[in-house]
């Protein structure tokens, strides 16, 4: 850069060296109130400095297959998202220990596992992992709960994870067509051509 726009941005005369340690002041201070933020943020019962979030959905069958497979449809591929379903004949158990063991192993990552129904066997069983502190369990699993939860960014406080529990349920709705004024008219509200 020319020395004339490094003037400007600093006010004053500075060697190169001067600029450089002038923007690495800069970068530790973001840095410093970043982590301040996330400190202040209610709800997270230890996760001061984590930034880090992953969500497993977890259901019976191969709903949480298909519903990945929906979100990513819509939002793309992410890779922290990921599921895990209990087919017939087998035992949710396996499923708990798996994900038990990455809230284990990355203690600095929230993970969101979201049931497909409460009071389920497969959210039952998970309900076991609740005392983790990086780890918040949601039943009642539905599309718009999910990409909510996935484009909110970072940790999710409980205020937060409650606020889009909300907006999925005003999303549940019964859809009526009105009827048209003259039985002549189609749905969009043109004659009919006949």
């Amino acid at each position: 850069m020319r020395r004339g726009l490094w003037d400007s941005y600093l006010g004053s005369r500075q060697s190169g060296a001067e600029v450089r340690a002038a923007c690495k002041v800069r970068q530790d201070c973001h840095r410093a109130k970043r982590k301040e933020i996330i400190k202040c943020r209610e709800g997270l019962h230890g996760l001061e400095e984590k930034v880090d979030k992953k969500i497993i959905l977890v259901s019976h069958g191969k709903l949480a297959e298909g519903m990945l497979h929906s979100v990513r449809m819509i939002v793309g591929e992410n890779p922290d998202i990921s599921c895990m379903g209990m087919l017939p004949g087998e035992h949710y158990q396996p499923m708990v220990e798996a994900v038990e063991q990455q809230v284990k192993e990355n203690p600095d990552t929230q993970y969101l596992v979201v049931a497909d129904l409460l009071g389920g066997s497969v959210c039952n069983g998970m309900s076991v992992l609740t005392h983790y502190p990086n780890l918040k369990l949601i039943a009642g699993m539905n599309m718009g709960l999910v990409i909510g939860l996935l484009l909110t960014p970072g940790v999710l406080t409980d205020e937060e994870i409650e606020e889009k529990i909300r907006e999925a349920k005003d999303m549940n709705r019964r859809v009526v067509l009105e009827k048209a004024a003259e039985e002549n008219e189609d749905f969009f509200g043109g004659g009919r051509q006949g």
